[in-house]
């Protein structure tokens, strides 16, 4: 920080265990720069969890990087965080990547198209479980590296905008039915040494921005946000914070993006899908609770997209919203993109983002039997 500046700092005690600062920063000297901040407290067993928002700082230091209001909307948050980290890769504007668009292009086959999950049963110790990966999906992976279809962070906001027509921005992980998310260590993060060691790769629940395999990659980058109260204590739901004005929900970011894998890229994987986290309940849990268990998942997130129609351009999206259980827009250099999410199931028909409880399902001539024979059972104790 040069002399010029004058800061002032608030350390902040998380529900992590370690301790981060916020800087606020002013030029001119004393008094320059006016703050005002608000502090919301709640507690994590014997830790004290401190948000504090400021309404009208210059810079708030978030992990490595001093975040000012890029997208200014009057509040420091993450979505101006990722547009940090997106510029760490070359900037935020639009950019041409090569040839031209084509202005006849129709359809949306290409860009983000919406949060997707996948649900499957794993075996493993004699136990069950069901789990369900959700991704962002790309129907294109235009670009490479900075220059290429990507994300860099997901998140909740507590303020509303134009560009996602005033929608509630807030982040939220919830089972319908309260069953508790599972897990093989004591951590929601992805690293190596993650607390309790690194989760398995088979079930343990766990969130990223791109990595898909635990302990590798860029795995040690992934970073809950200052919103994200319980990344290593309580696994068994996600629990979010608030700012002074509202709750915000839970996030992570990749604080670094530029990895030689570029696996926060839709072109890392050939399914052009980045991936958010994997979820996972055990069967048996489901079938005591003998009500459906669907996850319902909201988020914003901040990354690079073609227009759904085509072409070669990439644009910025500074923090659109993403729920798997309704239909979300977002607009932005007179490009709109319909965000809808998928879901692939471990049976015919299962119902969208709900968890199968790993029991086999009848096929229609075997259930259509089971019909029968109980009307035939009905009929014989009448007489």
């Amino acid at each position: 920080m040069s002399k010029q500046k004058s800061c002032s700092r608030i350390v902040l005690i998380s529900s992590v265990g370690f301790l981060s600062s916020v800087a606020f920063a002013g030029a001119g000297g004393a008094g320059a720069g006016k703050v005002t901040a608000s502090t919301t407290k709640s507690t994590n067993g014997n830790k004290l969890s401190e948000i504090v928002r400021q309404t009208e700082e210059k810079t708030v230091r978030m992990g490595s990087y001093n975040v000012s209001d890029m997208d200014r909307n009057g509040t420091i948050d993450s979505a101006d965080l990722g547009l940090v980290l997106l510029k760490l890769n070359g900037g935020t504007t639009d950019e041409q990547t090569s040839g031209n668009d084509d202005a006849n292009a129709v359809a949306s086959v290409s860009g983000a198209q919406g949060l997707f999950a996948k649900n499957y049963i794993v075996t493993e110790g004699g136990i069950q479980y069901s789990v369900m990966d959700v991704y962002l999906k790309f129907n294109s992976a235009v670009g490479t590296g900075s220059n290429g279809e990507r994300v860099v962070n997901f998140f909740g906001q507590a303020t509303t905008d134009t560009s996602t027509y005033g929608v509630n921005k807030t982040a939220k992980y919830d089972v319908s039915n309260g069953l508790a998310y599972q897990h093989s260590n004591t951590s929601w993060l992805p690293a190596a040494g993650a607390a309790g060691g690194t989760g398995n790769n088979t079930w343990d629940s766990f969130l990223t921005v791109g990595a898909r395999t635990q302990g590798s990659g860029n795995t040690g980058s992934v970073t809950p946000d200052v919103y994200f109260m319980n990344p290593n204590s309580n696994v068994g739901v996600i629990t979010g914070g608030s700012s002074a004005t509202g709750f915000v929900g839970a996030g992570v970011y990749q604080a670094a993006p530029t990895d030689a894998g570029w696996e926060t890229n839709a072109s890392a994987n050939a399914d052009h899908m980045v991936m958010f986290g994997r979820f996972t309940l055990k069967c048996s849990d489901i079938i005591a609770a003998g009500t459906s268990s669907k996850l319902t998942m909201w988020c914003d997130f901040v990354g690079k997209s073609t227009a759904q129609t085509g072409g070669t351009t990439l644009y910025t999206i500074a923090s659109a919203n993403l729920k798997s259980d309704a239909q979300t827009k977002y607009t932005t250099s007179s490009k709109v993109w319909t965000f809808d999410s998928g879901f692939e199931g471990v049976n015919v028909g299962q119902d969208a983002w709900t968890f199968s409880n790993g029991l086999p399902v009848p096929t229609p001539g075997v259930a259509a039997l089971i019909g029968l024979a109980g009307m035939a059972s009905s009929r014989r104790r009448k007489a």
